[in-house]
């Protein structure tokens, strides 16, 4: 019997100690800052949606603004697109979903290779499959160096 309810009392610390880190979690999930990306010319940005209003407001004199989620995959970048033989890695970087990372593995291969022959050849690039190929088609072409 003593055997019983010690058991008994370790299944009722344990119910009460998961409930309270799902409690925490939930609440940690609830409270966390949402981000999104202003664009605006040069500048391509990640902020705390509460820091939006104060940089809409600087932005709002000097030219179109977006503001989107950071996760839109069609987020129009600039009117022009980039040639993927010769941008910049700050360029790269404007293109949806390619990140520091994936921008020098594009200039590594490029330079390894003597640049791209066709568009689709970017998809020999780690990190950069089909998903990621369709959202930045529209954003990137080719032309010698």
């Amino acid at each position: 019997m003593k055997r019983i309810k010690e058991n008994l009392a370790f299944l009722i610390t344990m119910t009460v100690f998961v409930s309270a880190c799902a409690v925490i979690m939930v609440f940690t999930v609830l409270n966390e800052p949402q981000y999104v990306r202003v664009i605006s010319g040069d500048e391509n940005v990640l902020m705390n949606e509460s820091d939006t209003t104060e940089k809409m407001g600087e932005l709002e004199d000097e030219t179109e603004e977006i503001v989107t989620d950071v996760n839109d995959t069609e987020l129009p970048l600039q009117p022009t697109s980039i040639n993927i033989n010769t941008a910049t890695l700050d360029e790269l970087q404007r293109l949806p979903r390619i990140g520091p990372a994936i921008a020098l593995r594009i200039v590594e291969y490029r330079e390894l290779h003597g640049g791209f022959l066709y568009l689709e050849e970017i998809m020999q690039v780690s990190g950069i499959g089909e998903a990621t190929f369709e959202n930045i088609q529209n954003y990137i072409y080719i032309e010698g160096e």
